[in-house]
């Protein structure tokens, strides 16, 4: 079921909202969007499948393998 909520968020997220927005006004990407956000995302989602299909707890490391890629997102998007 998670895996199903995370996989169908980001797929809606990108899919969905952005073919609205698109309908309603065309508007460009910023760049930032194509370089990071975007592969950010990828990378989250295929995190969180590889995590979920290791069994049905996230093991201590498995946590802090998903924390520390968060605060590397963070990280490169503050600076």
């Amino acid at each position: 079921m998670a895996i199903g909520n995370v996989l169908g968020s980001n797929i809606y997220n990108m899919l969905g909202v952005t073919g609205i927005v698109g309908l309603v006004a065309p508007a460009s990407i910023d760049p930032d969007i194509a370089t990071l956000d975007l592969p950010a995302t990828v990378v989250a989602t295929v995190l969180v499948v590889l995590v979920m299909a290791s069994g049905r707890q996230v093991s201590r490391i498995e946590g802090a393998i998903l924390l520390s890629a968060y605060a590397l997102f963070l990280w490169l998007h503050l600076t």
